[in-house]
C-alpha cells in the first residue's frame, strides 16, 4: 500500500523513532544516522520556508569565522557522512562520541516545534531526559520545563534511560 507523506512528517518520524530508539539503547550508529537524516529535511526544510535557523547547523554557524565554516560543517555532518557514504573511503575509521546524536536529538526536537507548531510526547520526555542530564549547561528558566514531569523518584538518573522513558511516557498520559 503507498503512503503519502510529506517531507515535515518524514522527519518527524525519523526523529521519533530515533528518540524511541535512544530510549530503548539500541545501537548508536543506527540512531545517529536516523537523527543525522531527520536534522538534515530540518535544516532543509527551514531554510526553503524562511523559519528560524536550525542551532547546529545555522545559528552556531554565526559564531565561526568565515574561512572556518566548512570546517565547521564538516566537523557536525562527519559521523552521518562516514555511516552512509563510502565511495572515497571505504576502509577508514571513526572515533565516533555518541553524544553528538544527544545534540541532534535536542535539536531537531526544537526545530520540529518551530515548523510544526507542536512538541510531540516523545520530544517532550527527550528534552527532559537531556535537561536532567545536562542541568549544568542550562539557566534556572529552561530547567522549570522538566518540573512537567514531577519527580517523585528522587534520583530519575539513577534509574537509566529504559525506565526513565516508561515513567516519563506515563507521567505524561497522567497530565493529559
Amino acid at each position: 500500500m503507498k503512503m503519502t507523506i510529506s517531507k515535515l512528517d518524514a522527519a518527524k518520524r525519523q526523529l521519533e523513532t530515533a528518540v524511541r530508539l535512544y530510549f530503548s539503547e539500541a545501537d548508536p550508529v543506527s540512531i545517529h544516522t536516523l537523527i543525522g537524516a531527520a536534522h538534515t529535511l530540518f535544516a532543509d526544510i527551514s531554510r526553503q520556508e524562511n523559519a528560524p535557523r536550525m542551532l547546529l547547523k545555522d545559528e552556531l554557524l554565526d559564531q565561526i569565522k568565515p574561512e572556518y565554516h566548512a570546517k565547521f560543517r564538516k566537523m557536525v555532518n562527519r559521523a552521518q557522512n562516514f555511516f552512509k557514504h563510502a565511495d572515497q573511503d571505504a576502509r577508514e575509521t571513526l572515533d565516533f562520541d555518541p553524544g553528538q546524536s544527544e545534540l541532534l536529538l535536542i535539536d531537531c526536537c526544537r526545530q520540529y516545534y518551530r515548523l510544526a507548531g507542536e512538541y510531540p510526547v516523545l520530544c517532550q520526555v527527550y528534552q527532559a531526559w537531556f535537561f536532567m542530564n545536562n542541568q549544568d549547561l542550562f539557566s534556572p528558566a529552561l530547567k522549570n520545563q522538566i518540573d512537567r514531569l514531577g519527580n517523585p523518584i528522587p534520583d530519575m538518573l539513577a534509574i537509566g534511560r529504559k525506565r526513565f522513558f516508561e515513567f516519563a511516557l506515563s507521567r505524561m498520559a497522567d497530565l493529559g
